[in-house]
């Protein structure tokens, strides 16, 4: 698998565990994972996620930035809204609109990344232990 693909699909299923947690623990519940980041333009998306912007203000500010063929960036800025999107997105959300932009194989990899986390999720929605 090249490199880029590796790189997308830990992106998604990071993008997954932030939104779990944020629907959990409220939105500072990921800022210790956001200050762990490296990569400068995931970084940005997310710290204007935590400084409270909303999907149109990130979507106007980084799409100039990008090209409409760098998937990378593209899949950033998608996964920063569905975060501001909260529980329209929720996990499980994510999980499925991620998966409907890879090959079979790749949709594996983020199922066997992202899938227990995801149906814990839907468990503890399913006990009332999250309200939406």
């Amino acid at each position: 698998m090249p490199k880029r693909s590796i790189e997308l699909i830990e992106t998604m299923a990071l993008l997954i565990e932030m939104q779990f947690k944020s629907c959990c623990y409220g939105v500072f519940g990921i800022e210790p994972m956001v200050e762990q980041i490296s990569e400068p333009f995931l970084k940005k998306s997310l710290m204007m996620f935590l400084y409270g912007y909303n999907s149109e203000g990130i979507r106007m500010t980084l799409t100039p930035e990008v090209g409409s063929t760098d998937v990378y960036r593209n899949l950033v800025i998608e996964g920063v809204i569905m975060l501001t999107n909260q529980f329209a997105d929720n996990p499980t959300v994510m999980l499925k609109k991620f998966k409907s932009a890879l090959t079979p194989e790749d949709q594996t990899k983020l199922d066997s990344m992202a899938g227990k986390m995801v149906e814990e999720w839907e468990e503890m929605c399913k006990r009332g232990e999250v309200v939406f």
